[in-house]
């Protein structure tokens, strides 16, 4: 547990975790809405929202994950 938080404390930049969390909050309450609204819709319109919920979700995994990466700094050079 030690050694997460120093990980996050001292090999990380934290503005962009904080962009990283940012994305992550921003893209669950869109993803939890669309699927929320999915009981509501009927025929061709849930059709097309399904795979949009489906779509921000990923988004949303993706970016937070890929910006964390970003933020992090283990000493020497590296590049993805």
């Amino acid at each position: 547990m030690y050694r997460l938080l120093d990980c996050i404390a001292q090999e990380h930049i934290y503005g962009l975790v904080a962009v990283a969390a940012f994305i992550c909050v921003i893209g669950s309450v869109l993803s939890t809405h669309m699927s929320a609204r999915l009981t509501q819709w009927k025929g061709r319109r849930r059709l097309v929202q399904l795979p949009l919920a489906g779509l921000i979700t990923g988004a949303t995994i993706w970016s937070t994950h890929f910006i964390a990466m970003l933020s992090y700094n283990p000493g020497y050079a590296h590049g993805y």
